[in-house]
């Protein structure tokens, strides 16, 4: 009777720790910054890189277009100093640089002078 509740302990143990090691996976799977804790880090990042030239007006969560749509980054629209309001402004944060980065082919000066020549 020993043996079978050493067997059936070392069963539970190890089916807990995949259910654990699996709930972790999908929820670092899943996590980025909420918005409001996200905004004024990307805000000292743009004024920091631009020295104080873009202001955020919108910012939202991108997802991802595959089939299990997790969030990847933020969405931005920014505002110049002269009032000029563009988009298509893609960042995420990048745990290897620990820092913000552009991504999906996002270059911030190109979409501003695109946004200006018009």
């Amino acid at each position: 009777m020993i043996r079978t509740m050493n067997k059936r302990t070392i069963y539970y143990v190890l089916f807990s720790f995949i259910i654990i090691v699996l709930i972790y996976s999908f929820w670092s799977l899943y996590y980025i910054l909420p918005v409001k804790e996200a905004k004024p880090q990307i805000q000292q990042f743009l004024n920091t890189r631009y020295k104080s030239q873009f202001q955020i007006v919108t910012i939202e969560k991108y997802y991802s277009r595959d089939l299990f749509k997790q969030p990847i980054g933020y969405r931005l629209t920014l505002m110049a100093r002269n009032k000029t309001q563009f988009g298509n402004v893609f960042l995420q944060y990048n745990q290897y640089q620990k820092g913000w980065i552009p991504f999906a082919g996002t270059d911030i000066e190109k979409e501003y002078e695109k946004v200006k020549a018009d």
